[in-house]
């Protein structure tokens, strides 16, 4: 035992110092820190934040561990032998390792340096909750390093999956972000930092910003038809907006018209949902106009969205408001504008204006000007417009007013007599109608123009208004200047006939009118007047607005009806006959006026008068003493050697003699005795043998005329010596007195003795008074007369113009005062005053007989002179009387222009106007005709522009054409003249008729002067040789004037005119013939050649060639296909072209000219290419000629100065008489450019002395001269005369023009004119040849000159898909209807085209429906065939009519059209073939497929048809990965689409430049991170994963050509997996406990996850936080709160793999989880019991009252007041009261009880409450740092409110807390006292006293020495100003050189020496100040100025 006993202590003791020698043996002190690199060392630098772990790595002292971790002030520690630290600050810090075990003591220190972390600070810088349209949300980042050390990259992650990195950061990085998810709603954003220090910071921003749903506004226009609509259209729209109604803060729609409706979820909600529930809307429009739909929507989250439709509906609202301009001058010429009000009308397709105004014929309307114009008379005229707008006809009217008069000769059925309108020789005096009329725009429409008729004598009834009878009334009238006036009247019985004038008269009772027997008939008029010689008068009604002015009546043909004093005439009237040769005055026959009544004037103002015209062969012959007839007529003459013209003097004949002329003027009262042929009774005395006498009175006795005298009229006496002219003037003019008779309210004029003046229409007496006794003006002198003035009478002569003085003077006056004889010549007036009188002498003027001798002229003539051509001048006389007689009436006969004038003198516009009316009173002339109008073309159809318009303007008569006749064509028919009778022709005339229907002379009143002309190709022949010149016609025209034959022959005079080669129709055809195919109906297969021959191939003057050929926009082609020759002649030559066919020629530039043609091809695939130039011909020599067609009028007056008629000169004459006044015969200068020449080269064709040699065109210049067929003169080439005088007995004469012109013996010499290289110079033939059977015979013949073409149409192709540009053209067949069609156009400007039908194959048309398609979906083949067939019409109408195949069953039945497909050309399988009615295919893999379609048509020998087609099959194979290969949990996941799209397109090439190829796309990505977190639609997003675990992502993407697919992929986000859950199941499924307040929970720990060193932290939601365990611990939580707490357990743990930690919180905090989870704990309040206390701050002794307020459960209350005092109250008393004493805190409480309910937790409560028994003390302190302001710290305990007082004048107050108070310049002692309140309204009171001692003060010094020996004392290193109660302060220092070295607007900031205080030092010397300031209260620098001065700087 005792043994034992030692043994075993012994073992024990052996053990122990087994145990003592282990510890000290393997024992060590080592703790350590592991670094960034995974090092295990004592001293490392981490980053701000970051997880250190620390490890004490020392056995034998781990009995006890205390880390100290350096922190300062605070201290932490840890006992854990491994603890974790991460150090929220920056520095350096010592870490003291003591550790105590079996091995002793340890201590160790550990160095660590904290960098900081970057601080992140992103802003947000616009607004964080933002709409979805338009969204845009804007950051700042700003994030900062450390010192040191910069940012090296910044990435900024958003819940949608957007990462937007920002790397290597320099300065604030500002970027934007728009989201593109239309669901909106809350986004996070995570910030992760890193420096380059490799510290990391990272900030999650959740909810960072809000993006409300995008609102999903739309709606669909349903508006019906008709829109546009008329008037009024209905609108109707369907809303298919997707925002819920109740989400609608507010709706507009927007009409667009102006209007809009408004509403919410609550109000006009049928305007959202639509009235019938379905969102159907409506708005009626009913104003013009195109109108957008609009809704706009703003949701109740304050986001606007809107939905716009473009043009949604159109109304037209046609109500147009004619606008009218004003009348400003009432003259038919001045045209009336109308507008439309606002403009045309929207939408108007068409309108018409009607003026009103027929008679102005196409005048009359207007359908092409929005704003016409047109000319109206006088008058009322109303206007139509109709506007036709899409449905609308609208037509609207107006009325205007032409003031004024409407002078108006002729109307339909009253005009001049035809004939005396048309008179060759002069047989009748024309009688003139009026038809005007007269208005003003007075508001009595009934008093406007009338007509009235005045009778002799009249028959009418009488009724008496004494008596009820009514009587018959027969009255006698007569005319007068007032009117037609009663003379006398007879009334008989109702019952009786009255028998006057030859007639009865007799009231017919059962008819009720009037009946008239005259010679036996009767006739009945209507009540109640008939008339006997009627005189038709215009009553020009006007009412004056004055009532005293002058009133209405008719004053250009009868005075007022109503006489009225001071009667003026309210319009003027004249008529100019036109009639030069008629004297030149003035009739008016009133019979009141009675002026130069007789005389054949050519004025007049009577209302119908009647002029008789001097017969124009009189006019020749005898008019101003046969002058016209004497004078020679001047012929011009072209003298082409010299280029100069020469006049020769035409006579009628060698002597022209004019007798004499006698002017008798007798006095009126004498006779006279004319005696003449005297005899010689004696020598040297002769006697007259015969007299003529006459008498007095102005008459003749007929038996004392000679025989041999004839008398015209009663004045002149034609005798073979001599014409005598008898003139019978008053023998006594006697001045005359105006007096007014009031009875007969009219003026008298009284003539003394034989008086018969003739009044002048002046105002007569308008100026006189009431009684007369006033001068008048007398016109008395139409002729020469001699008076003789008495003495003492004085005469005023004027001599004035016409027609108002009715003389031709110009208003020349004179005075002559008698005695004396004076002359006053013809047409003169003169004054006499009353009382005056003038005696009228006898005078004779005499003009002896004359004779004329016809003088000669020189004429130029070309001779030749000793050998020398020389041009000598020659005389002769020239007679022709013929020649002489016409070309007076070519120059003079014209016309006669009759104007009628008519001025209003009423209306202040004083009105004109004006009518007029040609009269034909001259002799016809055929001369004159001309081409105006129209293309000298081949007619063929209704081209109207190829009728040729003639005009006969310029023929005689000229104005007017009564009858006509013209032979078109003289080749045709010499005699075949078409007769016209009427002039003008309407062109074109009515089918079936040989001349167009004319209106009658009654109706039309004037016959046109034009006719037109169409040449059909039948009429101008097929034969080029026909004509000479090609294609010249002659014209010949007989025109006719006079007296029209009543049998409708032509008229009395007639006058034939030739018109040689007027004009040329070139011959011109365009048919051709298809020679190939040669069979009928004309069909080839698609792309087949066709063979076509001109039918005409010689023509000239071709400009253009086109063969289009034939496309017709329908199969298979382009829309255009044209070969085009372009003809060029005359151009320049400049020399042989190497790529042309004239590079053999030898040129050594001579003035040479050439044609040409290009030859281009036209496509609109191509565009226009040339295909080569081809040189047709030389022109070596040639001619320049003229264009006389519509010559301008200056040319033709240029000409005509000289008497010449520029349309008949010869072409190639008209050169010659051009010059610039130094030669030629027309000086052109100025005129150049009107003249236009052309090249007239020469031709075999219509030279004679032109031939062809090979290829040479030759011309002859010199002749033998036996063979020149001239028997005058021969000239040679040059002009030079070769032979004169040909003596026909030995010359051998042969007519050139008959000789061969390739034999040419007679020519001496001759010369090349032309070199022809081409074919093409007279030829249209093709290019091509064709070997095929024409005669059926079955040999082949070669048919040569046909053109070709293959019916291949282009298609322009990238070749090079990776290079789209670079294009290549290919040829396909093409298939249709084609109409091959040749255009020809000549260079006159005619065009002719033929025109055939080809069928090219048959229309088989192949397409897919989708070329492009994903796979596995339907591919439809589409198809459309058609079979062309002839249609019923003719060529020319193409196009035909196409039929298609299906429209024939029996076709379809017999499948005779076929066609089939194969899907895949390039299988390898060969082709199968399908056929069906629809064929559909789905391919089963992707890539491109060829579908090859075989068509066959159903002729005898089929047509076979291939088309490919192209199918390109797409797929998608959805695919991602992740960027970021290693993933841990504090880094984010960049996920990259790797999606490949199956696309054949992009597989057959790969581009080099970038170029897609690509047929499908993908448009859409859609992500689902597997963590119920948002999804997104980027391509490539990233994401942050907010706890770890496996995660199933899933990609979805959609391509443009519909393919879609998905792909899931699981990922693995390592680190912590906290978890927990409840220790109650029940909590568990409800993830939510409910306890009392408290009351505890437990809780499980569940983590998981890579578990390395973990730790916990359990935030328990009401602020507290504990560690829990490991995994599988329970921990748990007391609450003390009531409320509804969220748990989370947060796991830290190292990365596994790295020393980085991180963390992970449970349950997910990620806002942006879909369905975020919550884990709560319900604190439930215990049972509720609260106290009122009614004042819980109250003074001692206050007595206070306590209410309970608790649940109904309480029974019980016991109160405890916190001063020993208790007290239990039982329910319902729940009010007590209680006091205290004594100052103090006391705490009350009430603890209620109650009896619980079974099963019910108790939870109970109890009330605290807090009573404070207070005292109040006031008091405070004050601050005078800023004196004179004080400030005020109240130190007062208890109060509440606080009363200032500041003693002052007045005192001051203030209720603030801590008061300010400024005395200002007040100096002295103040009291002030603060009154304090405690809330219980205690109070108390604290005074104290303040001191104002305000100082101004600013001192500056003079020294100062910044671092003296740099020592840097601080002592007077600064220069210091010092002041006091300065506002205002500024100072400058300058150095002496002015420069600024330092400025401060602060006395506190002083200047350190340096320029301005921070840039270099400045240097020893003195400096100069400047110092602005302002004291408080003072002026600016106290009114003194700056304070200036020196400083010295000393630095030694």
């Amino acid at each position: 035992m005792k043994k034992s006993l030692i043994k075993g202590l012994l073992t024990f003791v052996g053990m122990m110092f087994f145990t003592l020698i282990s510890q000290q043996v393997f024992a060590q002190c080592n703790p350590y820190v592991t670094d960034k690199s995974g090092n295990d060392v004592t001293t490392a630098t981490f980053c701000e934040g970051e997880l250190i772990q620390f490890t004490a790595n020392s056995p034998g002292f781990t009995t006890n561990i205390l880390w100290e971790f350096g922190e300062s002030p605070t201290q932490t520690n840890s006992t854990d032998q491994n603890p974790s630290k991460a150090y929220a600050e920056a520095g350096t810090y010592t870490v003291t390792f003591t550790g105590a075990g079996g091995a002793g003591n340890c201590t160790k220190v550990l160095n660590l340096t904290i960098e900081p972390s970057p601080k992140i600070n992103v802003q947000i810088v616009n607004s964080d909750y933002q709409c979805f349209e338009g969204n845009n949300f804007c950051f700042v980042d700003s994030t900062t390093a450390v010192a040191g050390s910069t940012i090296d990259s910044t990435v900024f992650i958003f819940s949608d999956g957007e990462k937007i990195t920002n790397a290597y950061p320099n300065g604030p990085f500002n970027f934007c972000k728009t989201v593109i998810d239309p669901t909106g709603g809350y986004f996070d954003m995570v910030i992760q930092a890193e420096d380059a220090n490799g510290c990391v910071a990272r900030k999650v921003l959740d909810d960072y910003f809000y993006v409300n749903p995008k609102l999903g506004i739309e709606f669909d226009n349903i508006t019906p038809g008709p829109n546009p609509g008329c008037d009024s259209t209905l609108g109707r729209y369907k809303n298919l907006s997707t925002i819920p109604l109740k989400n609608v803060k507010s709706f507009c729609w927007y009409w667009g018209d102006g209007s809009s409706i408004c509403g919410d979820s609550i109000t006009n909600t049928e305007w959202w949902d639509g009235p019938a529930g379905d969102g159907v809307v409506e708005h009626m429009y009913n104003i013009n106009g195109t109108f957008d739909g609009k809704l706009v929507v703003e949701a109740d989250y304050d986001c606007k969205d809107s939905f716009f439709w473009k043009a949604a509906v159109t109304n037209i609202v046609l109500k147009p408001v004619i606008l009218a301009d004003k009348d400003s001058s009432c003259t038919s010429d001045n045209p009336v504008c109308f507008s439309l009000q606002g403009g045309p009308p929207q939408g108007a397709s068409a309108w018409l204006w009607n003026f009103g105004d027929p008679p102005s014929g196409p005048a009359n309307f207007n359908d092409e000007e929005w704003d016409p114009c047109h000319n109206y008379g006088a008058g009322q005229w109303m206007i139509t417009l109709r506007i036709i707008a899409g449905p609308c006809d609208v037509t609207v009217y107006d009325t205007i007013s032409k003031i004024g008069p409407g002078s108006t000769i002729e109307v339909a059925f009253d005009r001049v007599a035809e004939k005396e309108a048309y008179q060759c020789v002069i047989t009748d005096t024309v009688r003139f109608p009026n038809n005007s009329a007269f208005y003003h725009n007075d508001p009595t429409q009934d008093d406007e123009d009338s007509i009235i008729y005045y009778y002799d004598y009249t028959f009418g009834i009488y009724r008496d208004p004494s008596t009820p009878f009514d009587s018959l009334q027969y009255s006698v009238w007569e005319e007068d200047r007032t009117g037609n006036k009663r003379q006398s009247f007879k009334r008989y019985a109702i019952t009786e006939s009255i028998f006057e004038n030859g007639i009865e008269v007799y009231f017919d009772s059962a008819k009720d009118s009037l009946a008239v027997v005259e010679n036996g008939d009767t006739t009945y008029h209507g009540k109640p007047l008939y008339g006997l010689n009627p005189k038709k008068r215009y009553v020009f009604n006007f009412t004056p607005a004055n009532p005293s002015g002058a009133g209405a009546g008719d004053q250009t043909a009868v005075p007022p009806v109503i006489n009225l004093r001071g009667y003026d005439p309210h319009v003027w009237r004249v008529w100019d006959f036109g009639d030069r040769f008629a004297p030149q005055c003035t009739t008016d026959s009133r019979p009141w006026v009675n002026k130069n009544i007789g005389i054949n004037c050519n004025w007049s103002i009577d209302s119908n008068p009647v002029h008789w015209y001097t017969p124009w062969d009189e006019i020749y012959e005898t008019f101003n003493n046969r002058r016209n007839y004497i004078r020679p007529y001047a012929q011009t003459r072209l003298h082409k050697t010299t280029r100069s013209c020469y006049q020769v003097n035409i006579y009628p004949d060698s002597m022209m003699v004019a007798p004499k002329q006698v002017v008798l003027t007798i006095p009126y009262d004498s006779t006279y005795k004319y005696t003449y042929n005297p005899v010689e009774t004696s020598p040297g005395v002769f006697e007259d043998q015969d007299t003529i006498t006459i008498l007095a009175n102005g008459s003749y006795q007929k038996s004392l005329i000679p025989e041999d005298t004839t008398i015209i009229g009663s004045d002149t006496f034609i005798h073979s010596e001599f014409t005598l002219t008898v003139r019978r003037p008053p023998s006594c003019f006697v001045g005359t007195v105006v007096w007014y008779d009031a009875l007969k309210d009219s003026f008298y004029a009284i003539n003394v003795g034989d008086d018969t003046t003739r009044h002048d229409p002046y105002r007569l007496g308008r100026d006189n008074p009431i009684n007369g006794n006033g001068t008048t003006t007398w016109t008395v002198v139409d002729f020469d007369m001699e008076f003789y003035v008495p003495s003492g009478v004085t005469l005023e002569i004027q001599k004035l113009a016409a027609p108002g003085g009715g003389g031709a003077g110009v208003g020349t006056s004179r005075s002559v005062t008698g005695p004396k004889t004076e002359i006053i010549e013809a047409d003169e007036q003169f004054i006499l005053l009353s009382g005056d009188s003038l005696k009228t002498n006898f005078y004779e003027e005499v003009i002896d007989a004359d004779t004329t001798y016809a003088q000669p002229s020189f004429y130029p003539v070309d001779t030749i002179i000793f050998g020398t051509p020389t041009t000598v001048n020659l005389q002769a006389v020239f007679i022709d009387s013929a020649l002489h007689r016409e070309q007076y009436f070519l120059d003079n006969g014209q016309c006669f222009q009759v104007e009628l004038w008519h001025q209003d003198t009423v209306h202040p516009f004083m009105c004109e106007s004006t009518s007029n009316k040609s009269l034909a009173l001259i002799p016809p002339s055929a001369k004159g005709l001309e081409w105006t109008g129209g293309i000298p073309c081949p007619l063929d159809g209704d081209n109207l522009t190829y009728f040729l318009e003639f005009d006969m303007g310029e023929t005689k008569p000229g104005c007017s054409q009564q009858w006509f006749a013209v032979n078109y064509d003289s080749l045709a028919d010499p005699n075949n003249f078409i007769a016209f009778n009427s002039g003008g022709v309407l062109a074109p005339p009515a089918p079936g008729s040989p001349i167009p229907f004319v209106m009658p002379y009654d109706i039309v009143g004037s016959y046109g002067t034009t006719f037109i002309k169409g040449y059909t190709p039948g009429e101008i022949g097929n034969d080029p040789a026909l004509r000479s010149p090609n294609g010249s016609f002659t014209i010949g025209l007989i025109v006719g004037n006079g007296q029209p034959d009543p049998n409708g022959g032509p008229p009395a005079c007639l006058d034939t005119f030739w018109y040689n080669d007027m004009f040329r129709i070139l011959y011109l055809n365009a048919d051709f013939t298809i020679i190939s195919p040669n069979y009928e109906p004309k069909t080839i297969c698609a792309g087949g050649t066709a063979y076509f021959n001109i039918d005409e191939p010689i023509q000239d003057s071709i400009k253009t060639l086109r063969w289009a050929w034939g496309y017709q926009g329908i199969g298979r082609g382009v829309d255009l296909a044209v070969y085009i020759e372009q003809f060029n002649y005359y151009e320049p030559y400049t020399g042989p072209s190497s790529t042309r066919n004239d590079k053999d020629i030898v040129y050594n530039g001579e003035d040479w000219l050439y044609n040409y043609v290009i030859r281009q091809n036209l496509s609109d695939v191509t565009g226009l290419e040339v295909i080569d130039t081809i040189v047709t011909a030389i022109i070596k020599d040639w001619r320049i000629v003229a264009n006389t067609r519509n010559a301008d009028q200056l040319v033709k007056d240029a000409f005509k100065s000289i008497g010449l008629y520029y349309n008949e000169l010869p072409e190639d004459e008209i050169p010659y008489y051009l010059g610039d006044g130094t030669f030629g015969c027309i000086d052109t200068t100025g005129l150049s450019q009107f003249f236009t020449f052309g090249i007239k080269p020469y031709s075999q064709k219509i030279d004679p002395d032109v031939w062809m040699t090979g290829d040479k065109r030759m011309r002859c210049t010199s002749y033998s001269p036996s063979t020149i067929p001239d028997t005058t003169f021969a000239y040679d080439g040059t002009g030079a005369r070769i032979k004169s005088l040909v003596d026909t007995s030995k010359d051998s004469i042969v007519s050139i023009g008959t000789r061969r012109n390739f034999d040419r013996e007679d020519c001496i010499d001759s010369m090349e004119v032309a070199h022809i290289l081409h074919f093409r110079d007279s030829s249209i033939q093709g290019f091509d040849s064709l070997e095929i059977d024409t005669n059926f015979d079955g040999i082949k013949d070669m048919v040569r000159g046909v053109w070709r073409y293959d019916y291949m149409y282009p298609e322009i192709v990238s070749l090079d898909p990776c290079n789209p540009g670079i294009k290549d053209t290919i040829y396909k067949p093409a298939n249709g209807p084609m109409v091959p069609t040749l255009y020809l156009n000549n260079t006159v400007g005619c065009e002719k085209r033929g025109a055939k039908l080809l069928n090219v194959g048959f229309l088989n048309e192949f397409w897919v429906d989708n070329e492009n398609i994903c796979n596995g979906l339907v591919v439809r083949l589409e198809d459309s065939i058609r079979y062309w067939q002839y249609g019923e019409q003719d060529p020319p109408t193409y196009p035909i009519f196409p039929y298609d195949f299906w429209h024939d069953p029996i076709r379809y039945i017999g499948n005779r059209e076929v066609f089939e497909a194969d899907w895949d050309e390039s299988d390898g399988l060969g082709p199968i073939w399908e056929r069906s009615l629809t064929l559909n295919h789905i391919y089963d893999e992707p890539g491109e497929y060829t579908v090859t379609i075989v068509a066959q048509d159903s002729s005898t020998t089929p047509c076979f048809d291939t088309t490919r087609l192209k199918v390109y099959i797409t797929d998608v194979i959805p695919n991602f990965g992740i960027s970021n290969g290693f993933l841990n949990c504090v880094t984010y996941v960049d996920f990259v689409d790797s999606t490949i799209v199956k696309d054949p397109c992009t597989a057959k090439d790969t581009c080099k430049n970038g170029v897609s190829l690509a047929c499908d796309s993908i448009i859409k990505w859609e992500w689902n991170f597997g963590d119920n977190t948002r999804k997104s639609l980027l391509q490539n997003p990233s994401h942050d994963y907010t706890k770890g675990g496996w995660f199933d992502v899933t990609l979805k993407v959609w391509t443009e050509l519909g393919c879609v697919d998905s792909i899931v992929q699981r990922i693995y986000i390592p680190g912590p997996q906290p978890e927990f859950e409840f220790d109650l199941q029940v909590w568990n499924d409800q993830d939510s406990a409910i306890i009392c307040i408290g009351d505890s929970v437990i809780l499980k720990n569940l983590s998981g996850g890579d578990k390395e060193d973990p730790e916990w932290v359990m935030d328990w939601g009401d602020g507290r936080i504990s560690n829990p365990g490991d995994s599988g611990t329970f921990f748990g939580h007391t609450y003390d709160s009531v409320g509804t707490f969220e748990l989370y357990l947060t796991q830290f743990d190292k990365i596994p793999g790295t020393n980085q930690r991180c963390s992970r919180t449970f349950p997910d905090t990620n806002p942006d989880l879909v369905n975020q989870r919550k884990i709560k704990v319900v604190v439930l309040p215990r049972a509720p019991a609260e106290m009122e206390i009614s004042d819980t701050i109250v003074c001692p002794d206050d007595l206070i009252t306590f209410t309970a307020h608790v649940d109904s459960l309480y029974e019980r209350f016991y109160w405890v007041f916190g001063d020993n005092d208790t007290i239990t109250e039982f329910y319902p008393d729940t009010t007590t009261t209680h006091s205290y004493g004594q100052p103090g805190v006391y705490n009350v409480q009430l603890i209620p009880n109650y009896t619980p309910l079974p099963f019910t937790p108790q939870c109970v409560d109890t009330a605290y409450g807090t009573v404070t028994v207070v005292d109040v003390v006031a008091g405070f302190t004050i601050d005078s740092t800023y004196r004179p302001e004080f400030c005020f710290t109240n130190t007062s305990t208890g109060a509440i409110t606080y009363e200032w007082t500041f003693q002052d004048d007045p005192d001051g107050s203030s209720t603030e807390t801590d008061p300010c108070y400024n005395w200002g310049d007040r100096r002295g002692t103040y009291e002030v006292c603060l009154i304090a309140t405690s809330p219980e309204g205690c109070k108390d009171t604290f005074c104290d006293d303040v001191r104002n001692s305000y100082i101004r003060r600013i001192v500056p010094f003079n020294i100062f020495t910044p671092g003296v020996d740099g020592n840097g004392d601080g002592f007077n290193d600064e220069y210091v100003i010092d002041g006091e109660g300065l506002v205002d302060y500024n100072i400058k220092i300058f150095n002496r050189w002015g420069e600024k070295v330092f400025e401060s607007e602060s006395i506190d900031i002083s200047w350190n020496g340096k320029v301005n205080n921070s840039g270099s030092e400045c240097p020893e010397g003195t400096y100069f100040y400047v110092i602005k300031y302002k004291f408080l209260y003072g002026e600016e620098n106290d009114g003194l100025g700056p304070i200036e001065g020196t400083v010295d700087l000393i630095r030694k």
